[in-house]
């Protein structure tokens, strides 16, 4: 599917640029600019319109929601990635304990 028609640019390219450039990379999911809803950080999504447009900015910017949505996509596989990277091994269990254990047997008490 075309993420940008101005620049055909499809979904899948967007996808291929996040994983060969910006592995392990968060992508600001705002666009470049001075407004109190833009950011002058690095990695945002002009950035990452241009890698898949070979350098070339947005021209209408309506693509931008979609190629955003795509981009906090990628934000959270690399937070999952993350924490499955820190979860501590699965425990294991030694076979012989797996067994029950036999309760002892039970002893008759007659009163006396």
């Amino acid at each position: 599917m075309k993420a940008c028609i101005c620049r055909n640019v499809s979904d899948h390219t967007v996808k291929q640029v996040l994983t060969d450039f910006f592995k392990g990379i968060m992508v600001i999911t705002k666009r470049r600019g001075d407004a109190p809803h833009e950011t002058q950080q690095a990695n945002n999504l002009d950035d990452l319109h241009e890698a898949c447009s070979g350098g070339q900015g947005f021209n209408c910017g309506k693509c931008a929601c979609y190629i955003a949505e795509i981009a906090s996509q990628h934000n959270r596989d690399i937070t999952m990635a993350a924490i499955k990277g820190n979860l501590p091994a699965p425990a294991t269990m030694d076979p012989v304990s797996q067994t029950p254990e036999k309760a002892p047997a039970k002893v008759k008490v007659e009163p006396l």
